[in-house]
């Protein structure tokens, strides 16, 4: 008969179930932690490309308005000139 096997007979299933989560616990959360502090570290090398995209995505919304701002001048210098030659006219 397996060694295991013997002690499964021997022991109660929760105790067991209890020891292996005890044995386990530790390194789990260690490894929790790790895997916490590996994420951070990412972030934080990875903090001037968010910083450059942030600042990319205002200078688009910025270009945008500028540019939308100048069609509006287009707009009002045709409708100016429109109307100036229909009162001259």
């Amino acid at each position: 008969m397996n060694p295991l096997e013997t002690i499964g007979n021997l022991l109660p299933k929760e105790t067991i179930g209890k020891a292996y989560d005890d044995a386990l616990s530790g390194p789990a959360q260690q490894l929790g932690k790790f895997g916490t502090d590996a994420l951070k570290t990412a972030r934080l090398i990875l903090a001037p490309l968010q910083i450059a995209a942030a600042f990319q995505d205002r200078l688009e919304k910025m270009c945008e308005r500028t540019a939308s701002a100048c069609r509006r001048k287009d707009e009002l210098s045709l409708r100016r000139r429109s109307l100036a030659r229909r009162w001259s006219g």
